[in-house]
């Protein structure tokens, strides 16, 4: 009744003052006044467990019935709200995330997580619930290594897989697709979900979701970030671009827009430039050109990425083979605006430093021979 309101409000509270946390300093109140815990505490009391014959004390089926092992109407928002309102809370906050994962929440999550990924899921438990606890679980991994275990250890890897996947087929759901890419991007950070993820052929599922048609930006960040992760396993860099992975990052950083994924389709294509072959083929297939857009005025990209742009181009141009082709689009060009931080419309020192570095190493590169 009332109560249930006054908590559906304070979660909105609470949900706008994460919102608008730019300097972190909400966020520390929040962990002081111990929000991680109770939220988790909220969301296991309201939460059905999976299999169970009659719905908790003081709960009702969703049609108002008692005995159909659900959750009242009302009660089935909150838990929704709750959810959300975790996702918000701990979203960039180590000791929240460590802070939820301690009173048992990541496991509640994961529960939610395979009870709305079930073929047939409870009707209390709608789609938005299950993407919101994938969302959830994906911040919560990604700031604490603890809770990634906590997530392997509930043994719902495959479920998020599958969930991905569905997001890869013509119709598939996008939304449910881009919550299970992120958090496999988050548990790929822990050396035994690695592995986990290996032996499942992970890369094979990144690369085809991140080529479906119309992948959505939450789809494409996770893709990245996953394969990025996993390539620190032998054998793993190789089979992404066995399956075409140099030509599909080429055409992913330049037909993105996102900050996420442009950010993660950026580091991808640094690590897959460290070896000779690769940043070859990547400049033929026109990631330069594509990294070089970036920094075009009239896209006004946030200065992160433009940072990482710039990064970017200095890793090409310490190549030999590169300088010609660089010099064809108009690299230095670009590059030489941004020498001086203080003169530079990015007023980024890192920014400045990958510039110049950048064009001394273009400098530095004996001309091209001619044919």
């Amino acid at each position: 009744g009332g109560r249930g309101e006054a908590l559906g409000a304070l979660l909105g509270v609470l949900q706008n003052a994460a919102n608008v946390d730019t300097l972190g300093k909400a966020r520390a109140l929040l962990h002081q006044a111990n929000v991680g815990s109770a939220l988790s505490q909220m969301i296991a009391k309201l939460a059905p467990q999976p299999g169970s014959a009659d719905p908790p004390p003081g709960k009702v089926g969703r049609t108002g019935s008692s005995g159909e092992g659900g959750v009242g109407v009302k009660e089935a928002v909150l838990l929704d709200n709750a959810v959300a309102c975790l996702r918000n809370v701990c979203c960039g906050s180590p000791d929240i995330c460590e802070q939820v994962g301690a009173a048992g929440g990541v496991s509640v999550l994961a529960s939610l997580v395979s009870q709305g990924s079930h073929e047939t899921p409870p009707p209390w438990c709608l789609e938005e619930l299950m993407v919101n606890a994938l969302f959830c679980l994906a911040n919560l991994s990604l700031e604490c290594d603890a809770n990634r275990v906590h997530v392997l250890q509930s043994g719902i890897t495959q479920r998020t897989m599958l969930v991905a996947g569905k997001g890869a087929v013509e119709g598939g759901a996008k939304r449910p697709s881009e919550a299970a890419c992120l958090l496999l991007q988050s548990l790929s950070l822990n050396p035994r979900c690695r592995l986990r993820l290996v032996e499942r052929d992970c890369v094979r599922l990144m690369f085809d979701v991140m080529s479906s048609p119309g992948a959505a930006p939450g789809q494409v960040a996770g893709t990245a970030g996953t394969v990025l992760h996993l390539s620190r396993t032998a054998g793993q860099t190789q089979k992404y671009v066995a399956l075409g992975g140099l030509v599909l990052t080429a055409k992913m950083l330049y037909e993105s827009s996102h900050p996420a994924a442009l950010k993660t389709l950026l580091e991808l294509v640094m690590a897959l430039a460290a070896d000779d072959e690769h940043r070859r083929a990547l400049m033929q297939e026109g990631a330069v050109r594509a990294t070089l857009n970036l920094l075009d005025q009239q896209r006004r990209s946030p200065v992160p990425i433009c940072e990482l742009a710039c990064e970017c181009l200095a890793l090409f141009a310490a190549d030999p083979g590169a300088k010609l082709h660089m010099q064809k689009i108009g690299v230095e060009k670009v590059l030489s605006e941004f020498g001086d931080a203080k003169q530079n419309r990015f007023k980024s020192e890192r920014v400045s430093h990958a510039s110049r570095l950048a064009l001394s190493l273009l400098s530095r590169l004996p001309p091209p021979q001619q044919a």
